[in-house]
């Protein structure tokens, strides 16, 4: 036997063997992918059963959403509209017309009209309400401050080392718990 006709021995013994190979990955590859293809069918099956289930829970609960996110949007939603609501109320009791806002300071600068001290206001309400707030304070120990307060509205009452906070943000805060009742009353 010649070196050539050796060689094409082994070229076609390692070209059968080759292609023996390769038919037999892929009938491997078949097998597994049959394999997987059936897992996936009863992985698929259980997940509907458990679907089905869990649609059927979701349906039983009382106005249930169908999920977690969808949930958390509408509370966002919920608390933005909220928010708005504070933010807007704020704002309606800064744009009270003069007599009445100066009248809403006053009211709260009532209980402290006995005692020694100075109101701020927003440098806004100084420019708008400065004089007239100061025409309420005649007649207390009150007097305005020059100095402003960092606040939408309302005012600050400070009595030697003792600060009251009367600005509009701070009452609507301090009873936030009744006005989110009220509020959700009304919105929801």
């Amino acid at each position: 036997m010649s070196i050539n006709s050796i060689l094409k021995r082994i070229e076609d013994e390692a070209s059968a063997y080759s292609e023996q190979s390769l038919k037999d990955a892929e009938e491997e590859r078949n097998k597994i992918l049959d394999e997987a293809n059936r897992e996936a069918g009863r992985i698929k099956d259980k997940r509907r059963v458990a679907s089905k289930k869990e649609a059927e829970q979701i349906i039983l609960r009382n106005n249930s959403v169908a999920g977690l996110d969808s949930r958390q949007m509408a509370l966002q939603a919920k608390q933005e509209l909220i928010k708005e609501s504070f933010d807007g109320a704020v704002e309606y009791i800064r744009n009270l017309d003069a007599d009445d806002y100066v009248n809403f300071i006053e009211k709260q600068v009532e209980p402290f009209k006995n005692q020694t001290g100075e109101v701020l206001i927003s440098s806004h309400d100084r420019h708008r309400y400065g004089a007239r707030v100061m025409e309420k304070l005649e007649g207390t120990k009150l007097k305005l401050s020059d100095d402003v307060a960092d606040i939408k509205g309302g005012c600050i009452i400070k009595c030697g080392n003792i600060s009251y906070n009367a600005s509009i943000e701070e009452i609507i805060e301090s009873d936030k718990t009744n006005i989110m009742r009220e509020i959700s009353d009304l919105l929801f």
